[in-house]
C-alpha cells in the first residue's frame, strides 16, 4: 500500500523522482558555476554574504581558536644545535 503525504500533485511527485534518479553533470568550469550561483542569489534579493559563498564552495577556512596559541607552543620547541669542530685526538 502506497500513502501519499504530501499534498502535491501526483505530476511533481513524479519529476521530483525523476530528477532524484538522474545523474548530475559534471562541473566543467567551477567558476562560471559560482558566477552563476552568485548572480542567482543576488537577483533573488537576499543579498550575498561571506556565508553563502562559503556554503557554495563547500569550505570554510576559518581557525581553530587556540591556532596561534599552539603555534607559538611548537615554536619554543624548535632550536639550533651547533656542533663544535674538533681536531683528531683532542677530547674534551
Amino acid at each position: 500500500m502506497n500513502v501519499v503525504t504530501s499534498g502535491y500533485s501526483e505530476q511533481f511527485n513524479t519529476e521530483l523522482k525523476e530528477s532524484k534518479t538522474k545523474k548530475r553533470k559534471p562541473r566543467i568550469d567551477p567558476l562560471t558555476d559560482l558566477t552563476n550561483r552568485v548572480q542567482q542569489m543576488s537577483d533573488s534579493g537576499a543579498g550575498v554574504t561571506k556565508v553563502d559563498l562559503e556554503r557554495y564552495i563547500g569550505r570554510n577556512d576559518l581557525l581553530r581558536i587556540n591556532y596561534l596559541e599552539r603555534g607559538q607552543t611548537a615554536a619554543k620547541a624548535v632550536c639550533r644545535i651547533y656542533r663544535m669542530q674538533v681536531p683528531p685526538g683532542v677530547l674534551l
